[in-house]
C-alpha cells in the first residue's frame, strides 16, 4: 500500500498528463527525466522502467564505475558522474538536460563516516 493508506500504481508515460515531447538533441522526440541516484538499488529500477517506457534519462551517480549497464538501460539512458554535494551542480544538471521530471533518488554517500553498529532486535 502506499503512503496516506491508498493502493500503489505503477506510473508510465500513459499516466502522465501532458507529458512534453523534446523536439532536439540526442533523443529525438522523447520525453526527458533527471534521475539522481541512478546507480542505487532502487534508481537502477526506475531508470530501467522509464527506459522501457520510452523516456530518454540521464542518471547522476557518484562514480560512472558505480553503474552496471543492461539491456534495458543501454538506449535511451547516459550516466554522468557528478558531485550533487558541489554548490551548482544540480543546477547545472537541469540547465544542461532541461529535463521535464527530476527524480532526486541519491543518498548521502560519506564513505569515511563509519556507520553506526545495528542495536539489538
Amino acid at each position: 500500500a502506499a503512503l496516506g493508506g491508498g493502493s500503489a500504481r505503477a506510473v508510465s508515460s500513459t499516466t502522465v498528463p501532458n507529458a512534453p515531447t523534446v523536439g532536439h538533441g540526442e533523443c529525438g522526440q522523447r520525453r526527458r527525466v533527471l534521475v539522481t541516484g541512478a546507480s542505487g538499488l532502487l534508481g537502477r529500477q526506475v531508470v530501467e522502467a522509464l527506459v522501457r517506457d520510452g523516456w530518454h534519462i540521464r542518471g547522476l551517480c557518484h562514480s560512472r564505475r558505480s553503474l552496471r549497464p543492461s539491456g534495458a538501460t543501454a538506449a535511451g539512458f547516459e550516466l554522468v558522474a557528478c558531485d550533487l554535494a558541489e554548490e551548482g551542480e544540480a543546477s547545472r544538471q537541469v540547465e544542461d538536460f532541461q529535463p521535464y521530471a527530476v527524480l532526486h533518488l541519491a543518498g548521502e554517500w560519506r564513505p569515511n563516516v563509519p556507520r553506526p553498529a545495528a542495536g539489538p532486535g
